[in-house]
Formats: C-alpha cells, structure tokens, sequence
C-alpha cells in the first residue's frame, strides 16, 4: 500500500477478555479500540465519522474452540461475515453483542443454540445499533 491510500482497518480481536474490535489509521502509531461489534457498527453509521474506510475486518468465530476463544488469526472481512444478533452474548461493555461468522450455516447453528438472529453485515438494523 503507497502512501497516498487512505486506510483504514478494523479490526475484530481477542486481547485476553473482553474481544476487543479495533480501528488502525494511516498515520496513526497504534489502534483505535473498540470494546463491541457495536460499537463498530456505530462507528460506520455515524455521520460524523469518516466513510473512507478501506477495510474492516472482524474474528471469525466459527474457528472459536470449546472454551469460545477464536482462532486468533482467523481474520475475516467484516462485510463478508454474518452476524448473530439480538442474542444472549454479552459482550466487552457488558451488553448483548454481535458475534461475527464467516459461513452462514455456524452462525444460524449459533443462534439456535443461544439466540438471536442471522443478519449480513449489509442488514444490521441501526435501531439494534443504537438500542440502549
């Protein structure tokens, strides 16, 4: 990447616990991070916010072992990934969360096992976004 791309990643990882997304700026030393997939959400929905973002990406919890710890290079673009929604994960500010998959069929498994619903990236409602 030259140095006249304006880029912008975000970044879904595992820092210990809680997940923690994050945003990595050009010109930036360190990340931006999130504490929720919501808040990334929020963050591309925001009119205020810059919208040339070059890529998001997210950890693909369809490699997450028993113990619900992804495979922490298991990193998936975030536009390409389904969601569980509207389910029992409580994520890093201690409210229900997204769970990001990179295949459809263990997220639908996800949702049936604890909740929630299947939604692409494209599809996240803003009222579940903003939802207190």
């Amino acid at each position: 990447m030259n140095g006249k791309t304006y880029e912008r990643r975000l970044h879904h990882h595992r820092q210990g616990n809680p997940r923690r997304p994050a945003q990595s700026l050009k010109g930036r030393p360190a990340p931006v991070w999130f504490s929720s997939i919501k808040q990334v959400f929020a963050y591309t929905l925001l009119p205020e916010e810059p919208k040339a973002i070059a890529a998001i990406y997210v950890n693909d919890m369809a490699t997450a072992g028993a113990d619900g710890v992804p495979d922490p290079a298991a990193w998936i673009d975030a536009r390409q990934a389904f969601y569980v929604i509207e389910g029992r994960f409580v994520g890093g500010m201690g409210a229900e969360d997204a769970m990001p998959f990179s295949l459809r069929d263990r997220a639908e498994a996800f949702a049936q096992a604890h909740g929630g619903r299947v939604v692409a990236y494209a599809d996240v409602p803003e009222a579940y976004v903003f939802a207190q």
